[in-house]
């Protein structure tokens, strides 16, 4: 398996994990025994808490990124002058 193929899987099953835990809190929300209104509420507020963190996410592999290629340019040099 290619480089780019596993970062496409890495890609896919983290989509498939956000949108599967979406779709179990919409399901979870809805069948709750609550007033409409307040249900509503309830899925208004949901979905803006996962809006922002699926906002952080390529925050986040940006940074694991750059730690990783820092990592690894810091063993390469370590091992150069050994």
């Amino acid at each position: 398996m290619s480089n780019s193929e596993k970062q496409v899987s890495g890609a896919s099953i983290l989509l498939a994990f956000l949108g599967g835990a979406a779709i179990g809190a919409s399901a979870g929300l809805l069948l709750a025994p609550r007033a409409g209104k307040e249900t509503r509420k309830r899925m208004g507020e949901a979905a803006q808490r996962s809006r922002s963190r699926v906002e952080q996410v390529p925050k986040a592999i940006g940074e694991a990124s750059h730690a990783a290629k820092a990592a690894f340019k810091n063993s390469l040099e370590t091992n150069a002058s050994s």
